[in-house]
């Protein structure tokens, strides 16, 4: 065995250059902690400023999760006028990242097409707005565009970011 090197006063072991690495490591680990941190009070974990987003199309409005998790449930909040019986089409590219779970209010008739799947509904007679909820489970990882169309062809669109 080596006898430790003597350093001022001490006889201690050391090898600056470790050192010196270290504490670079050390470091770049307080940055990252600290930048989930920002992204966690953000939204970027469910809850935060930027955690949700509002999008207009003409008369349609969409309320959705921008971060959503894989295998955990999100909401995706679609209002439009309440005409006689208004059509909602989402489009089968969004749709196939999803898993659907609930409909609230359950759609009147479900057609399915190429371009994605339409939804009519039945409103009351003097009911101007239609609030409709669709529960999803995401089933794949990364940005997810969607488009939500109405009977009047007005259009809102919108991306989420789907992460593990």
């Amino acid at each position: 065995m080596s006898k430790p090197a003597k350093v001022g006063d001490l006889e201690i072991e050391q090898d600056l250059g470790q050192q010196r690495l270290e504490w670079k490591l050390q470091r770049v680990a307080w940055i990252l902690m600290l930048l989930l941190g920002i992204a966690a009070f953000l939204g970027i974990t469910g809850s935060g400023p930027y955690a949700k987003a509002i999008v207009r199309g003409g008369t349609v409005e969409v309320s959705y999760a921008r971060f959503c998790r894989r295998d955990a449930s999100t909401e995706l909040l679609v209002r439009l006028p309440a005409l006689p019986h208004p059509k909602i089409s989402i489009d089968a590219g969004y749709l196939s990242n999803f898993r659907m779970e609930t409909i609230t209010p359950p759609p009147h008739a479900v057609v399915e097409a190429a371009g994605g799947r339409t939804f009519e509904f039945l409103t009351s007679p003097g009911q101007s707005t239609l609030s409709v909820s669709f529960r999803m489970t995401p089933q794949t990882y990364g940005r997810i565009r969607g488009e939500v169309r109405q009977t009047t062809g007005e259009s809102a669109v919108f991306t989420q970011f789907v992460y593990f």
